[in-house]
């Protein structure tokens, strides 16, 4: 079964993975309320493994809401949003 939250150690990696600092503003992480999110999102079938995690601070994170990081500036018609969905499934598995 896969849990929707990441694990002290995950937590630890994604800190890790991403300098001490958010990865949207660049803010020191130990200087605010850190939030740990899935690149792609829960919701869509984002797995909690590092590999699909990053850590913001949480005004980042929540301004992120249910989307992938880095791609809320671009419009995606409704067939290439399910065929990136399809996509990250069959690269969280591997």
């Amino acid at each position: 079964m896969n849990s929707r939250t990441f694990n002290s150690k995950q937590k630890f990696a994604l800190i890790l993975q991403s300098g001490g600092r958010c990865e949207s503003c660049n803010k020191k992480l130990e200087d605010c309320d850190v939030h740990f999110n899935h690149n792609q999102p829960y919701s869509l079938g984002g797995k909690s493994k590092v590999e699909n995690g990053s850590a913001y601070c949480a005004r980042c994170n929540l301004k992120l809401g249910n989307s992938f990081p880095g791609l809320n500036k671009i419009k995606l018609r409704k067939w290439q949003q399910q065929t990136l969905v399809i996509l990250m499934e069959k690269m969280n598995d591997k």
